[in-house]
């Protein structure tokens, strides 16, 4: 059984600073859950470190054919990799996709995210994203790493499935989505268009920003979409109104 100073538990362990994720070019997947998912998008695993006697045999056979290597390894293992404080008996590590995959010609809607701080937030948004078949996320400099492993498991696997683009400034970015004939159009809690009266249909990108400061001013002037409230809630998790936005997104561009 694997001990705890074996490089292969040194590596997966460090991969929960962004250095090493992205020294490395791997990323942590924990949970049976996760690694069944990031399988069925395509993810590449390199190694997973089990208390094999609590995985489902399923999984393990899944993981064999697909020539992963499966180390048999003590709870004080998986305790030390993990970053989950109850964390489940199996982690696995894979390589981390290119993040400089979005068409910006091809795609006809895409979402931004502007330096999102939070993790869960932003693996929600990009599960949502990805759910409503959006063929792309663009994520500015300053927005939180999805290899980020709290953002992983909001993702749901998400991440594999939904082609990323990071890094660039909000001026970089807002200048070559108008350059690529975009609409940007900007998630706010007042004062914009009722998202369910605005046009989603035509090539937008729909841009959510920062939870405390809101949208870099490089993405001004966009158009403004608000989501009706009228419970008299103040407004909504960024995460929460950005899927409510691609759903209904969603509803108009299949006719709905």
């Amino acid at each position: 059984m694997i001990g705890v100073h074996n490089p292969k538990v040194k590596l997966a362990a460090s991969l929960a600073v962004r250095k090493y994720r992205e020294q490395h070019g791997l990323l942590l997947l924990e949970g049976e859950r996760l690694i069944r998912q990031s399988l069925a998008f395509g993810a590449r695993l390199e190694y997973a470190l089990a208390r094999v006697d609590e995985v489902p045999g399923a999984l393990l056979a899944e993981l064999e054919a697909a020539g992963v290597e499966v180390l048999p390894a003590g709870p004080e293992v998986i305790r030390k990799v993990a970053s989950t404080q109850t964390p489940q008996a199996i982690v696995a590590v894979a390589k981390a996709v290119p993040e400089d995959a979005v068409d910006l010609e091809s795609a006809p809607a895409l979402i931004v995210l502007d330096r999102i701080q939070d993790p869960g937030n932003l693996g929600t948004i990009l599960r949502a994203a990805a759910a409503v078949g959006l063929p792309g996320a663009l994520l500015t400099a300053g927005t939180v790493d999805p290899k980020n492993p709290k953002a992983l498991r909001a993702s749901a696997g998400a991440y594999f499935r939904l082609p990323l683009t990071a890094g660039w400034a909000p001026g970089e970015a807002a200048e070559r989505l108008r350059e690529a004939g975009f609409r940007l159009v900007a998630a706010d809690v007042e004062g914009g268009t009722d998202a369910f009266a605005f046009d989603w249909r035509g090539k937008w990108a729909l841009v959510v920003g920062n939870e405390g400061n809101g949208l870099d001013p490089a993405f001004a002037p966009a158009e403004r979409v608000t989501l009706p409230m009228p419970g008299g809630i103040e407004s909504l998790n960024v995460s929460v109104a950005a899927a409510v936005l691609l759903y209904e997104a969603y509803r108009q561009r299949r006719g709905g």
